[in-house]
């Protein structure tokens, strides 16, 4: 169990291996998801489009898209992306790296911490935080926030690319 990565893009060069550490880190901190499988895929501006305006309804890309599966009527061995393919899944985070390259610039920080903002983002979202409103997307900022800060107690994010 734990957090199964893939990229399916080729816009934004990306470690894995960083990100495996950044998204093994954010998960431990995160006892509720423990014995949970959690996909990230990272795909391109196109394809994030596509999703965005699908489940969304808005006409642009997006950095951050969360599915749950539980409760859910899709059958996540269906749409599983990892080498597990029996493995049922608890969620998936899609990340669009060129968006989150982009906003990474426009807040002159490092890619890396881009892309651990948005994992918490997204993880925070499967276990039910919900941004839809002002209240609740503090709650949610202030977790984040805290995730990020336990994040970069253990590894420097604050380098710029």
């Amino acid at each position: 169990m734990g957090i199964e990565i893939v990229n399916h893009q080729n816009e934004v060069r990306i470690d894995l291996r960083k990100i495996r550490n950044i998204a093994d880190i954010l998960f431990s901190h995160l006892s509720t998801l423990q014995g949970k499988m959690i996909d990230v895929a990272f795909i391109d501006e196109s394809t994030m489009k596509i999703i965005n305006e699908e489940f969304r309804g808005e006409k642009e890309p997006t950095d951050v898209l969360s599915f749950s599966y539980i409760n859910s009527h899709i059958d996540s061995t269906k749409t599983n992306t990892s080498e597990n393919q029996q493995q049922p899944i608890f969620g998936e985070l899609l990340i669009c790296p060129k968006v989150a390259f982009n906003q990474s610039k426009e807040l002159n920080h490092s890619f890396e911490k881009e892309i651990a903002i948005l994992i918490s983002h997204g993880l925070l979202h499967l276990l039910g935080y919900d941004d839809s409103s002002l209240e609740k997307a503090k709650k949610m900022e202030k977790n984040q926030s805290e995730l990020i800060e336990k994040l970069c107690s253990q590894i420097n994010l604050y380098e710029e690319d």
